[in-house]
């Protein structure tokens, strides 16, 4: 039964994590604020970003992902440290499954788990989709973040093929702001960008 497991999903610019029924316990920035030599780390997700907007000349933010990778262990260990403690009642003696990227290598992807264990789950496990994955016919996943697009084809059980395009949901914001200034003369926010896509 999935009804105990928390998924996770980690995206380059937000993390989400939610429950086996499907209800969302935790949405928040994907970044966390350290001292401007990178030594301390001060705050997570929505209080690293406030702590930054008021104080950038003395905190700076920083992502342990970019283009959907991990570019610093240290970083995304206290991420997922935090966040997993932050839904702490729900995850106790909880599987975890958490959404990779497909090209993410095996060590990068053991290091995704371990630190997903040391966090206090009781199990870290890829997620699987709902898809008749072990049929004799191919089942195609594509997951759209912020930084990459995962594609992949699923078929008796294994993966058939898998790509990973550097090309995400930044790259559509800006083609969509493009777009607004090129046919109409008009410069818009990020947010009302966000909204129409």
């Amino acid at each position: 039964s999935l009804g105990k497991d928390v998924s996770i999903d980690i995206g380059t610019s937000m993390t989400r994590v939610m429950g086996g029924t499907r209800e969302t316990m935790m949405s928040e920035p994907s970044i966390v604020a350290t001292d401007t030599k990178l030594e301390k780390i001060v705050a997570v997700g929505d209080e690293a970003d406030r702590i930054v907007r008021r104080m950038p000349d003395m905190w700076r933010s920083v992502t342990p992902l970019q283009d959907g990778f991990i570019v610093d262990y240290r970083i995304m260990h206290t991420m997922l440290k935090y966040f997993l403690h932050k839904v702490s009642n729900t995850l106790r003696r909880s599987r975890v499954l958490v959404g990779v990227p497909c090209g993410m290598t095996d060590v990068e992807q053991r290091a995704m788990m371990d630190a997903v264990i040391q966090a206090g789950a009781r199990e870290g496990f890829l997620i699987e989709s709902g898809l008749p994955i072990f049929e004799a016919r191919g089942s195609m996943l594509i997951d759209i973040g912020e930084g990459t697009a995962d594609m992949g084809i699923i078929s008796l059980g294994g993966t058939v093929i898998s790509r990973t395009t550097r090309f995400g949901g930044n790259d559509l914001d800006r083609a969509i702001m493009q777009y607004i200034n090129q046919c109409f003369g008009l410069m818009v926010s990020e947010e009302t960008v966000t909204d129409i896509k």
